[in-house]
């Protein structure tokens, strides 16, 4: 579904050392590695970013999101010595898998952490599917693999913010270290057959 799909680093496609193409249309949110802070190609279609030194990262064109979203993620957590940022753009703004447990928010300032009734979700040295959605009030739901997961208490958090970089939070903090095969995100809440048919194409593509 590529309907209000506003950055897309597909596998395989467009990923590099030095950069990631944005396979959205419009494609104005390509990941450029800073010198010195590049990935490395792992097979699959993936891109290896490791925590060590500054860490590894992209920076992409400043992507605005208010009220609802959903992003996706397909990666394989290596360690959790810097708590794994997915996206950021300032200590204000950024989405991180703090531990295998939790999965913590600051979204234009306000924190939210997402805490699970089942432990252990996200274990080091396994693939999975990861879908953030909020909905237009503001509730926040988190997918593995297309199943919901229990949350211990409901989270919400209504603040618009923003982002521009993939892997790490103000270029130098809380690195992410581990394998990621495919990125989404959407400026909308994808339910119904549509997120079916998302979590389809991902589960297939990358047999999960």
């Amino acid at each position: 579904d590529s309907s209000n799909l506003e950055l897309w680093y597909k596998n395989g496609v467009g990923n590099a050392t030095t950069g990631w193409t944005d396979s959205a249309e419009g494609a104005t949110h390509t990941g450029l590695a800073p010198s010195g802070n590049e990935a490395v190609q792992v097979s699959g279609g993936g891109v290896q970013l490791s925590s060590d030194g500054d860490g590894d990262y992209f920076d992409f064109t400043k992507l605005d999101i208010s009220g609802a979203f959903t992003m996706l993620w397909v990666v394989e957590i290596s360690a959790y010595t810097s708590q794994n940022t997915i996206f950021s753009a300032d200590q204000s703004n950024w989405i991180e898998h703090q531990t295998a447990d939790q999965v913590r928010l600051k979204l234009g300032g306000t924190v939210a952490t997402l805490i699970f009734t089942a432990g252990d979700n996200f274990t080091t040295g396994e693939k999975f599917i990861i879908t953030l959605s909020r909905d237009s009030v503001g509730d926040v739901i988190i997918y593995k693999n297309g199943d919901l997961l229990e949350l211990s208490s409901p989270v919400a958090n209504t603040t618009d913010f923003f982002i521009d970089t993939l892997g790490i939070r103000n270029d130098n903090d809380r690195a992410f270290d581990g394998d990621m095969y495919e990125v989404l995100v959407y400026s909308t809440e994808k339910t119904g057959t549509d997120l079916q048919n998302i979590h389809s194409y991902l589960t297939t593509k990358f047999s999960l």
